[in-house]
């Protein structure tokens, strides 16, 4: 059963992602549809599933993130360039500030997306173990 879900939850993703919207409303409308998949599919065992759905999107929110990470492409150009890489520390205070500067909250892979999700699945992991 877990398998066929995982199999749903990544053909979600791949359709939804072909939609051209922006990425908060690809969250929000995969949200949506996984819990109304694991609610048809899955009704007796809603909250396993449902914990499962999170540690999924947990995953591929860290993948999409090490992916369109604007930092790899910024080694990449510079490869390419034949420029010096930038070190660790540099790295590290490019990252702070565009934390920083990101006010208007238009960036989605932002600290509080993975704090929420990581400390919703610690809170049902504690509950049901």
């Amino acid at each position: 059963m877990l398998v066929i879900y995982s199999l749903i939850f990544c053909l979600l993703h791949l359709i939804i992602n072909q939609l051209i919207i922006t990425s908060k409303n690809k969250i929000i409308i995969l949200f949506f549809s996984n819990l109304l998949v694991i609610f048809i599919l899955y009704e007796n065992f809603f909250l396993d599933y449902f914990i499962y759905y999170l540690s999924l999107q947990y995953l591929f929110i860290n993948i999409y993130t090490i992916r369109y990470s604007s930092i790899r492409f910024l080694i990449l150009d510079r490869i390419v360039a034949n420029k010096t890489l930038p070190d660790e520390e540099w790295l590290y205070h490019d990252r702070i500030s565009r934390i920083k500067n990101n006010q208007d909250g238009k960036i989605i892979m932002q600290n509080k997306v993975f704090f929420i999700l990581k400390n919703i699945i610690k809170y049902l992991n504690f509950l049901f173990k």
